[in-house]
């Protein structure tokens, strides 16, 4: 399984083991991916994220040679479509990342469940749970 954290560096491992994402640039791709993860971010969308107003001529190209790269380094050999992680979605490219899969899903997750536990009065619990959460 892979797992990806975005507190802090943009890192990703398999089995434990570190996944090489490649220059900066690239790195930048994946956090806006997993930022958005589930969602379609457009080339457009990208490009804008990375270069701002100085965007190579050829940035769109640049953005797809990014993200097979990074299809490259993340999908496991021979995966079937269905299962994918980094999908084409028209103009654009989506993430397909859950709480056991990216730390931020997990936070997010954690503290709206340490939040439900203090509006119901269980204090000992949410600590426990926000704890987990940090």
């Amino acid at each position: 399984m892979i797992r990806f954290s975005l507190l802090g560096p943009v890192v990703a491992t398999r089995d434990g083991l570190a996944v090489p994402l490649g220059g900066p640039k690239q790195r930048g791709v994946l956090a806006m991916l997993l930022l958005n993860a589930n969602r379609v971010v457009s080339i457009g969308q990208i490009v804008d994220g990375i270069w701002a107003d100085h965007a190579p001529e050829r940035a769109f190209n640049v953005v797809q040679v990014y993200v097979s790269a990074l299809r490259r380094a993340l999908e496991p050999p021979g995966a079937e479509p269905e299962r994918q992680l980094l999908v084409t979605r028209g103009q654009g490219y989506q993430l397909r990342a859950d709480e056991q899969s990216l730390d931020v899903l997990e936070f997010l997750e954690l503290a709206s469940k340490g939040r439900r536990l203090m509006e119901t009065f269980h204090y000992a619990e949410a600590g426990k749970v926000l704890r987990q959460a940090l």
